[in-house]
């Protein structure tokens, strides 16, 4: 990775997977893809988030929860994400 940390999340294969947040520490917002070969920086996440849980692939994740107590989701959508905020009420 192009950003060493720990308490990340991630998803997706041997050959196309998606690492996000985590801590360095402090927090992180970074957002790394991997094509089986090389990292690539990707946007990063709305906010700095660690202990968080991913799920999807490398083209359309969840980024859910985590610390500082987080209550929201990010969704990665790809090379050029759209990132929205989702929270409940």
């Amino acid at each position: 990775m192009n950003t060493a940390r720990v308490y990340m999340g991630s998803d997706g294969l041997q050959t196309a997977a998606l690492a996000f947040g985590g801590s360095i520490p402090p927090s992180t917002n970074v957002t790394e893809s991997y094509n089986g070969t090389n990292w690539t920086n990707e946007p990063a996440l709305a906010t700095a988030t660690n202990f968080l849980m991913g799920t999807g692939t490398q083209s359309s994740a969840l980024k859910i929860g985590g610390s500082p107590q987080l209550t929201s989701t990010e969704e990665f959508t790809g090379a050029a994400p759209v990132t929205k905020t989702i929270t409940a009420s």
